[in-house]
């Protein structure tokens, strides 16, 4: 035989053997792929400090827009929803120590989605790149990569292996082949980024074509709508060939998500869900497009399993959701306590955007906002990360005003390009266009002497313009000690460092986290001979006790910040906690004035002002007050429900002077602190659409004590 023939021939053989072995898998068939495809990224949900004004306070999430800034600083809530007990079937709120039973278990509803362009974050793993948000200042130094992160697709266009294997469920009568049910996997490539496959589990087998060369994960199954863990396998196995894995699942408390339409009250299909860890898109109802950072899962159609392709678990996780042809909705949803929860989503359009111009700015953001609103807050905000060409999908029928812009929104942002369209049923389109920037610039720079004693082992270097004119949003740097070259100095260690042209102008330079620092000037052609020298530390221990007296209190932390002089801007204050869990806090500070402070959860937030002088003791005591108020827990049956971002609550005080200190969510609670015990009327918010409510209730808070209330709730 020639044999030039033994290729083809040996292949037709292999052919013929992939067949007859494919035969006996059953009814196993390969996925059907959706065409979804994305370039963006997600980020860690976090909860934000409220009350304190300091950056890090309790764990509350209330900080983000201007419109609860009364509410943080300890204003009272005006013009509270008054409902009688005839205007209502809600069930009466549970005190905790006053006991009672839970109700029966029901779905939520919540309202909200569509398809967008981004990428996502690597299931499962932490963040990298960039975060892109505008809202702490942006700048003019490019980050070392510009990558716009891992993308999220169901398509791969690689060599792909043919994965087979039992599906086996454990419980306590043992083990049992599941014989019908869908299985979600992933795959991270280094050529087209996260590859999200759902398969079909058939006569307890089941068979999928994934990337060849790269670990395969196993998320979770969903067995008779119910979601389920996958026990093994316990890591992904690399997959170079055709291979058997078998699959072993168990009882799982991962959530259930329903995603409904409200036109026609059934599940949808071309599902997307997007974890949106920056704060200020987070709590927007339109996410935009996924941004570098995000989570992002989409699916064939629902119900969604909640699982680690979403990151990181948490009790209180804000998710958006959107389905083809529907607007984004946004629930609040425990990825660790689990339950089945529905959102309803309304139909929806879209908006093409073309950016032209000088568009591509550090820290510029693409927001859309209503126009028959008042407010200014976002309805949508995204980030272009390079790309010029958009795609919103998910909108709402309105008229928008769509802008780009460097800064937070409600801090003057610099406003770049800014058109106005109505969008109806059909997709709309508009082009912003920025026109380029001819402002002069020149190089400022030097050095920073960090003196022994402070065992800096990293710090960055804020340059913040103070001139009038110069936009703060726009040209703020942070210069990482990293980046700089340094040698030793007879008192320290000298760093050298250069920042990105600037315009002529007054600078506040500020050393982080110590918060030292000063103003300089660049002069008409720069100024490359600032020095910025720490003042030696001082060694400062603080005393925590109760208000009044010298007994000890103990909270869990306190916090510390120079304080500057006007017209230097600070930086948020840093933690600092006790050795052994005690009421001694020891920390190293400059010389001069410092602000110590406490937001602690079991205390009335508390700061004051000292002055820290060298060669003395500098021992001062914290006086603390222990916290009074309420924590609130909802619950659908016995279905925990997170408090949702944009959920809060009146607290009015009733014949006497009381005032709300700080809220905010906390755990899967919300928590009011006030200020005097007695009787507040307590009512759930308007925005709490999907439930039928209780009436108000009248609650009685009693001194030095935080009450626990549980509100049951009933889907309508």
């Amino acid at each position: 035989m020639n044999p030039r023939n033994l290729v083809p021939a040996a292949g037709i053989l292999l052919v013929l053997v992939a067949v007859a072995w494919w035969a006996g898998l059953g009814d196993a068939p390969l996925p059907d792929i959706l065409s979804f495809e994305s370039n963006g990224h997600v980020e860690v949900d976090g909860e934000r400090g409220t009350g304190s004004g300091l950056s890090g306070g309790e764990v509350g999430d209330t900080a983000g827009d201007p419109a609860i800034v009364s509410e943080i600083n300890g204003d009272s809530v005006s013009n509270p929803r008054r409902v009688t007990s005839g205007e209502s079937r809600g069930r009466p709120l549970r005190i905790r120590n006053q006991g009672g039973t839970p109700a029966r278990k029901r779905p939520e509803r919540v309202d909200g989605g569509d398809r967008p362009r981004g990428s996502s974050h690597v299931p499962g793993g932490q963040p990298t790149g960039r975060s892109g948000s505008p809202s702490t200042g942006s700048s003019r130094r490019r980050p070392s990569s510009e990558t716009s992160g891992n993308s999220v697709s169901t398509t791969f266009t690689g060599e792909r292996s043919l994965v087979t294997g039992s599906v086996q469920r454990v419980d306590g009568s043992g083990r049992t082949p599941v014989q019908s049910g869908q299985l979600f996997l992933w795959s991270n490539t280094e050529s087209e980024g996260i590859v999200q496959l759902e398969t079909s589990i058939t006569g307890g087998k089941y068979s999928v074509s994934v990337p060849r060369g790269h670990p395969l994960n196993y998320s979770s199954a969903l067995v008779d709508e119910t979601p389920l863990a996958v026990i093994t396998p316990a890591s992904a196995p690399l997959i170079t060939s055709n291979r058997q894995v078998a699959v072993l699942l168990g009882d799982s408390n991962q959530p259930l998500l329903h995603v409904i339409g409200s036109d026609t009250g059934e599940e949808l299909c071309a599902i997307q869900v997007l974890r949106v860890p920056n704060w200020n898109r987070n709590t927007r109802p339109n996410p935009g497009w996924p941004c570098f950072g995000d989570y992002q899962v989409v699916q064939e159609c629902g119900p969604l399993v909640l699982d680690s392709r979403l990151g990181p678990p948490g009790p209180m996780v804000p998710i958006h959701v959107r389905a083809d042809g529907y607007a984004w909705g946004r629930i609040s949803v425990d990825l660790i306590g689990g339950g089945e929860r529905q959102i309803i989503l309304d139909p929806g359009t879209a908006l093409n955007i073309l950016l032209s111009g000088d568009w591509d700015r550090p820290g510029a953001a693409v927001r859309m906002t209503t126009v028959n609103e008042s407010s200014r807050i976002p309805y949508m905000e995204a980030f272009p990360e390079g790309q010029s060409n958009l795609h919103v999908d998910g909108v709402v029928p309105e008229e928008y005003r769509v802008s780009i812009e460097v800064g937070h929104w409600a801090q003057r942002p610099l406003v770049l390009a800014e058109e106005q369209i109505y969008i109806g049923e059909e997709t709309g389109f508009i082009q912003l266009h920025v026109e380029e920037d001819d402002t002069e610039r020149v190089l400022l720079g030097g050095s920073i002497v960090i003196p022994d004693g402070w065992y800096l082992s990293s710090f960055t270097l804020r340059v913040r313009p103070i001139s009038p004119g110069i936009s703060v949003q726009v040209e703020t740097q942070e210069i990482p000690s990293g980046t700089m070259f340094s040698e030793v100095d007879p008192i320290g260690i000298r760093y050298f460092w250069e920042s990105d042209p600037l315009p002529v102008g007054t600078y506040a330079l500020l050393v982080l986290p110590i918060g030292f620092g000063l103003n300089v000037e660049t002069g008409e052609e720069g100024n490359l001979d600032t020095e910025v020298i720490l003042p030696d530390p001082v060694t400062v221990e603080v005393h925590t006790v109760l208000t009044g007296t010298q007994y000890p209190a103990f909270p869990n932390l306190i916090r510390w910040t120079p304080v500057r002089p006007p017209g230097v801007p600070g930086v948020g204050a840093l933690p600092v906690t006790s050795e052994g869990g005690g009421n001694v806090f020891i920390f190293d500070a400059p010389i001069g004035s410092i602000s110590i402070s406490c937001t602690d959860a079991a205390f009335e937030p508390t700061y004051r002002q000292v002055q820290v002088i060298p060669g003395q003791d500098n021992v001062f005591n914290l006086e603390l007050t222990p916290a009074i108020g309420v924590k609130i827990y909802l619950f659908d049956g016995e279905t925990p429900i997170p408090w949702d971002i944009g959920w809060h609550p009146d607290f009015d005080a009733v014949e006497h002077n009381g005032t709300i200190v700080t809220r905010g969510r906390i755990g899967q609670a919300y928590r009011i602190l006030v200020s005097q015990p007695g009787t507040y009327l307590l009512t759930l918010p308007n925005e709490m659409t999907d439930f039928i409510l209780p009436p108000p209730q009248l609650v009685d808070v009693s001194a030095d004590e935080i009450l626990d209330i549980d509100i049951p709730l009933e889907s309508e």
